[in-house]
């Protein structure tokens, strides 16, 4: 039996998917260790460069390719993904019929009328850096009416916004399904925002893949860990192995219709889909 040292993402904690699989996953006899610090998907990176960790999610594909350029892992495998998706006022109308076009409409409006509540840069967080690839579609390098929220991670990125909106604000944030069904849920007044945007594959911007990947042993490998790293490769891949696999594929797809089951909070999507990365640095810069 192992212990499996797991680093994942602000999301897999504000929606309450990586309880729910530490749970599952205690039940074949090994355990996991969560390390969360509501991490960005570069802070989580960055975690497990500094070895604290066996395992590390992540929902940023380009931090994930320089990750393996740095020779930290070898393998990438999609474990499951969600949508991103506009939530705001429950008295608004949608400010457009995408994410793109409803950003736009925030950027476009007078000074003060609306707010965007950017998740912010700290830890380069996936879901900033969707905001990031929005913005910079629409040629906005200094996008007008946004903010920063006063906390990092995805539930207080959310309050925030429900703050601003229950102050008579107009404000709105950047979010995924499987956080904001666990926080409409559990959160007093959540009831005061809504989804404004489809969240489906019908909006070009609002996939999120989540993918997992198992830490390279410091000893074996040449990559810049931090000094006294220690890595259990046998950890990792009997994790992953179990999360990849029809139990842990359907963990996951039971927990995200639990959160909603119109509309799942997560869909697994493991199989087939392992990618091994490409060495050819111009194919990481293709991707950015």
């Amino acid at each position: 039996m192992s212990n499996v040292r797991v680093i994942f993402t602000s999301t897999l904690s504000s929606s309450r998917l990586m309880a729910r699989l530490a749970l599952q996953y205690a039940t074949t006899g090994n355990t996991i260790t969560t390390v969360d610090h509501q991490y960005g998907t570069g802070a989580a990176l960055q975690a497990a460069r500094d070895g604290l960790g066996d395992v590390v999610f992540g929902h940023s594909r380009v931090d994930e390719f320089i990750f393996k350029g740095e020779n930290f892992a070898k393998l990438r495998k999609w474990v499951c993904y969600n949508y991103f998706i506009l939530v705001g006022p429950a008295s608004s109308s949608p400010l457009g019929a995408n994410l793109k076009d409803s950003l736009a409409a925030i950027d476009a409006a007078p000074t003060g009328s609306l707010f965007f509540v950017s998740r912010g840069s700290d830890g380069r967080a996936g879901t900033w850096i969707r905001e990031q690839q929005i913005w910079s579609k629409l040629g906005l390098a200094f996008p007008h009416n946004v903010v920063s929220a006063t906390e990092n991670g995805a539930t207080s990125t959310l309050q925030d916004t429900l703050n601003r909106v229950l102050g008579s604000q107009q404000a709105y944030t950047l979010t995924d399904l499987g956080s904001w069904y666990y926080f409409l849920a559990n959160v007093a007044d959540a009831s005061n925002l809504k989804i404004l945007t489809p969240g489906d594959s019908t909006d070009a911007f609002a996939s999120n893949q989540y993918a997992v990947m198992p830490v390279n042993d410091p000893a074996t490998t040449q990559a810049c860990f931090a000094t006294g790293a220690a890595v259990d490769t046998g950890a990792a891949n009997d994790f992953i192995t179990w999360l990849t696999s029809t139990a842990g594929q359907n963990v996951i797809n039971t927990y995200g219709t639990e959160l909603n089951a119109t509309k799942p909070g997560f869909v697994a999507n493991a199989a087939p889909n392992n990618e091994v990365f490409p060495g050819d640095k111009c194919l990481i810069r293709e991707i950015r």
